[in-house]
């Protein structure tokens, strides 16, 4: 081969050399997009489940790809749309574990917290909403004081909850609604209660009387007319010297009897349980906080409004 060519070659082959490697990283981020994208409109398509199977083959097909990253936070997203609040905490607690530096902690630290909220791990969701004040987020600090409000309002921690809600910004989006339920708390020792103690001493004098009380107005006349069935057989067995179906009735009787005051008593606390319910879900619909909103695909789980 002549020396021109020769020399021709080599340059042809150098150069084929330093373009390689680029075209290949070029060519491997444009397939991590378009694997991407596509995980990402199955998510906003609310196809969530096999959103995840495809964030999840992002990561694996391009583990050090741009954006592994972003498709590790959408799977716990993805999770907490479906309501898998186990899942999803997993999934932001292996993100924060993994990607302790990136600008999306304070994102992946609320949505924890929310998810433990829900699965009643009061500790845990404090502890991860609490993180979100040592970051520079400040889209996510009023919205981690409303989440940690809203847990001490399932724990009937009144105060702890006013408490919160007064450290939220005045030019926050939430101040007003905030302003509006903290103050609105005032109120809960208003709520209609009915004792328990009452409830079973009404139902111990007579049957039915305890239902009565608690606004279970059924279960009063099923209690009564019972109770006096067997009443009135048992007495009307040992009149008639049927001492054994009377001994028999009597200990039905007593049954009946104590299942009466039992149930009047747990009468009484799910009256207590619904007028509370019903208090803080108006308190809810009142100021416009919401603590999940699955209608509107935009990460906004707090979302507020406002009522006049």
């Amino acid at each position: 081969m002549p020396t021109f060519s020769r020399i021709v070659l080599s340059i042809a082959v150098f150069f084929l050399f330093l373009c390689a490697p680029h075209n290949a990283g070029a060519h491997n981020a444009e397939a991590e997009k378009s694997h991407y994208d596509f995980a990402d409109s199955l998510f906003y398509e609310k196809d969530y489940e096999r959103a995840i199977t495809e964030y999840k083959r992002c990561i694996f097909l391009f583990p050090d790809g741009a954006l592994s990253e972003k498709a590790a936070l959408m799977i716990g997203h993805s999770y907490f749309y479906l309501e898998r609040w186990s899942e999803a905490v997993a999934s932001f607690g292996k993100f924060i574990e993994r990607y302790r530096e990136s600008p999306d902690i304070a994102e992946a630290s609320f949505f924890k917290g929310a998810g433990e909220r829900r699965l009643k791990r009061y500790n845990d969701a404090l502890s991860s909403l609490e993180r979100i004040e040592k970051t520079d987020s400040k889209e996510y600090r009023d919205r981690a004081f409303v989440e940690r409000a809203l847990v001490y309002v399932d724990q009937d921690a009144w105060r702890m909850a006013q408490r919160l809600f007064s450290k939220i910004n005045e030019k926050s989006d939430y101040f007003d609604s905030s302003r509006i339920f903290s103050q609105s708390l005032d109120n809960v020792d208003n709520i209609p209660r009915k004792s328990p103690a009452v409830a079973g001493t009404l139902a111990a004098i007579l049957p039915g009387a305890g239902h009565l009380y608690t606004e279970r107005y059924r279960d009063a006349l099923v209690a009564f007319l019972l109770n006096g069935v067997f009443i009135g057989a048992a007495c009307e067995f040992f009149d008639d010297e049927h001492y054994c179906a009377g001994t028999i009735a009597s200990i039905f009787e007593l049954g009946w009897y104590a299942g009466n005051i039992y149930s009047a008593v747990g009468s009484s606390h799910k009256f207590n349980r619904r007028m509370r319910n019903d208090f803080i879900n108006g308190l809810m619909i009142k100021t416009g906080i919401s603590s999940f909103n699955n209608s509107n695909i935009d990460f906004k789980y707090v979302t507020l409004g406002f009522v006049y």
